[in-house]
């Protein structure tokens, strides 16, 4: 301103993750290792079932989802604050330098009171009322931040600017959002490396853009799944020869304040994970070994898991069509497999029937496969 004059088990399970680069977390010390020579000689024939090309006789049934309600709106909200990270620039462009946590700034927090949150930075600006004029009443919890190790002290160097990151992830398909921002001087708002809008300036002079907060539609910008969100504060200069708080001595942040402020939310609607590329046979002894030379046999399951927005962990259920169904959590998705040390007592075919479910609650359509 410038005034003048941010596969954990749940039991232990006779199951091993398989497949080279497969292994489910937590489960290393029973990860196979591939077999060699004779061995990847006799691994050829049950092997083939990971082929989507394959012949191997095992066919993917996914039921329909039935009995839904109508879709609900979940919301990401968000709102500055130290969570953001400060960058020299916006981290997706190369040479950008990593400052660290942003932090929270007032005018003079004698002057602002309880306006000014608890070890916020004081600029010791002389505005009247300590703080910005803004409204923030559309942003709860929102507070003014600027980029760590500035003081009143420090030298303004305008034109100067930071950049303050965050990635947020929508566990679903993205159907609207906004952010509202103010700024002493400027602001850029980016999100996925986008130009969403701008205001205020870096250019010595009018116009300011701390007087009151500006909107902007990020629905067009937003993905499933990983969303970064970037907004780039300035700072601007006194115009040069105008009298100023400075008089001809270099501005520091007391005479020549800065900060951005901002806050908003996402919008989407979430999408049930889902199972598919479902194969599964019985696994003979010496076909694979794990990590202690044992050779692992049972019946050996293979998934694929798609998921357009949560990191998991995932509880699956797999009725394996005879003896318990086991239900393990695991915190990968793609393809994996899964190995039931227990062999069928029963000749075939087994009906295999699973399901996976997300952190918030929602389930995929049940998958089955069969095996001879």
């Amino acid at each position: 301103m410038r005034t003048h004059a941010g596969l954990a088990p749940r039991s232990s399970l006779p199951l091993a993750a398989l497949a080279a680069g497969l292994v489910a977390a937590g489960c290393r010390d029973t990860a196979p290792t591939a077999p060699t020579g004779a061995a990847a000689a006799a691994a050829a024939l049950p092997l083939v079932l990971l082929s989507p090309a394959s012949a191997g006789g095992t066919h993917l049934h996914v039921a329909p989802v039935t009995g839904r309600s109508q879709v609900l709106v979940q919301e990401v909200p968000f709102a500055s604050g130290p969570e953001w990270t400060t960058y020299s620039d916006d981290p997706a462009l190369p040479g950008s330098v990593l400052l660290g946590p942003a932090e929270e700034v007032c005018l003079d927090a004698e002057l602002a009171g309880a306006a000014c949150p608890p070890g916020a930075i004081s600029f010791e600006h002389p505005r009247p009322g300590g703080m910005w004029p803004a409204d923030l009443s559309a942003v709860p919890g929102a507070h003014w931040i600027w980029a760590p190790g500035v003081t009143a002290e420090t030298l303004a160097d305008a034109p100067k600017t930071f950049a303050f990151s965050r990635t947020l992830r929508l566990a679903g398909r993205p159907v609207g959002g906004a952010i509202w921002v103010a700024a002493d001087n400027f602001a850029e708002v980016r999100v996925n490396g986008s130009v969403v809008g701008q205001i205020g300036s870096v250019a010595p002079g009018p116009p300011e853009a701390f007087d009151s907060l500006t909107r902007f539609d990020l629905r067009p910008y937003l993905l499933a799944g990983k969303n970064v969100v970037t907004v780039i504060g300035g700072n601007a200069p006194y115009p040069e020869g105008e009298p100023n708080i400075c008089g001809n001595l270099p501005c520091t942040y007391s005479g020549n304040s800065a900060g951005v402020v901002f806050g908003g939310r996402l919008e989407f609607t979430p999408v049930p994970p889902s199972v598919d590329h479902l194969s599964a046979t019985v696994l003979p002894p010496g076909v694979l070994t794990g990590e202690d030379g044992q050779p692992l046999s049972g019946v050996w399951l293979r998934v694929r898991l798609r998921d357009l927005g949560d990191e998991g962990p995932w509880a699956w259920r797999i009725d394996w069509g005879e003896g318990p169904r086991t239900t393990p959590t695991v915190k990968i998705k793609g393809e994996f497999a899964f190995l039931r040390s227990t062999p069928y007592s029963t000749p075939g075919p087994h009906t295999i029937t699973v399901t996976a479910t997300d952190p918030g609650g929602l389930a995929s359509a049940p998958a089955t496969t069969t095996v001879p």
